[in-house]
């Protein structure tokens, strides 16, 4: 039950209990995997979609009072479906060389839209509009496609010397709740005026022709990718273990949301200007009004990239060393008035060392220092 009020007098709230909604799931499951080359290339993929339905029957009153009648009741239905779909696939060419590839798909589509429980108390339809109501809120809805691709190969030359890499992108638009919303002006008859006295205005006070912000676009991509290198050695200054590589990541944002280019237009009926910012009214008009356009546009994108190499050197059973460097480069987009950020080689050059000393030899006492800038 939601608890609401009727009147503004003590005692003029009620419990109101709404239809209970109707719920439908639907969750199927499949796989499938196994070798497709035999020793040589195996494979597996799975398809496991979320299926949600929702039903929700609005009764429509003919007042807000406790002794209304109920003039129509519309059914709405909404329906939410997750995909999950995973394909993976791994490769021995060879003793010495492994490499995989996924990729997985997992859009959001939603179609349709629920109102509010109490929405029939709010607002009256005349009877027989309800049914093109419930169309209305049918083709609403939206999308939001994701997926990621990734792959990796590794391939070991010799029992000292490796090479190592991988790669991937991420893929985002995300528009839910974006269908079915007009490209159109959205007018709004405002309650501080009188629309319902002068002769072709269309609405009452507090008319409202509905939402008019659509999402064209809200797209996020990352792409990254590893290259790696690593070599171990004996050598009569001791043991290494080299490891260096160069690592890159790129992120793109696009957004156009909004209603820029169509605005929304208050209007107020019998309202002259100069009650709303002060400027002369102007004789034998109806009102005035205000149109204002909100929106977001932007089309971004950062980088940062990397080397590096470091280091584990063992002298000898009681001192070890461990040696690094990393230099690399970023670029931070602009956002609104900000402008981009940039730092250089120079500006991100970290070096690193560190050296532990086992003075007696026999693992019970510990001396470490380090140095590192970052």
């Amino acid at each position: 039950p939601v608890l609401r009020r009727f009147g503004t007098a003590p005692g003029e709230y009620e419990f109101f209990d709404p239809n209970k909604d109707e719920f439908n799931g639907f969750y199927p499951y499949g796989l499938i995997s196994g070798p497709l080359v035999k020793d040589r290339l195996w494979g597996l993929a799975s398809y496991s979609p979320l299926i949600d339905r929702v039903k929700r029957t609005i009764d429509y009153y003919d007042s807000t009072g406790p002794s209304r009648n109920v003039v129509e009741s519309v059914e709405y239905e909404r329906t939410i479906r997750r995909e999950f779909a995973f394909v993976r696939l791994d490769a021995a060419p060879s003793s010495k060389l492994r490499a995989g590839v996924r990729y997985l798909w997992n859009p959001v589509v939603e179609k349709g839209e629920l109102p509010e429980v109490d929405r029939g108390l709010g607002i009256f339809l005349p009877p027989g509009s309800g049914n093109s109501a419930g169309e209305i809120h049918l083709s609403s809805g939206g999308r939001a496609n994701a997926k990621i691709v990734s792959g990796n190969a590794l391939w070991t030359i010799n029992r000292s010397f490796f090479v190592s890499v991988r790669a991937g992108t991420t893929l985002l638009n995300d528009k839910l709740d974006s269908y079915g919303i007009p490209n159109e002006t959205r007018y709004l008859c405002s309650v501080i005026g009188t629309p319902q006295n002068v002769p072709g205005s269309n609405c009452l006070p507090g008319f409202n022709s509905g939402p008019n912000t659509l999402t064209r676009k809200d797209a996020y991509k990352r792409t990254s990718a590893a290259v790696e290198g690593g070599l171990s050695s004996l050598n009569p200054l001791g043991m290494h273990q080299v490891r260096y590589g160069y690592e890159f990541d790129r992120t793109d944002r696009e957004l156009d949301s909004g209603y820029l280019d169509t605005g929304y237009l208050v209007l107020y009926y019998n309202v002259p200007i100069s009650t709303l910012i002060g400027l002369p009214a102007t004789s034998g008009n109806v009102g005035s009004g205000f149109l204002q356009r909100v929106g977001t546009s932007s089309d971004a994108n950062g980088r940062r990239q990397g080397v590096y190499a470091q280091t584990d050197w063992r002298l000898n059973d009681r001192v070890m060393m461990d040696l690094g460097l990393r230099a690399g480069e970023q670029k931070i987009p602009a956002f609104g008035s900000a402008e981009e950020i940039t730092f250089g080689w120079k500006e991100l050059l970290a070096p690193r060392i560190g050296i532990a000393i086992d003075p007696a030899g026999d693992g019970r006492t510990r001396v470490y220092a380090s140095f590192g800038r970052y």
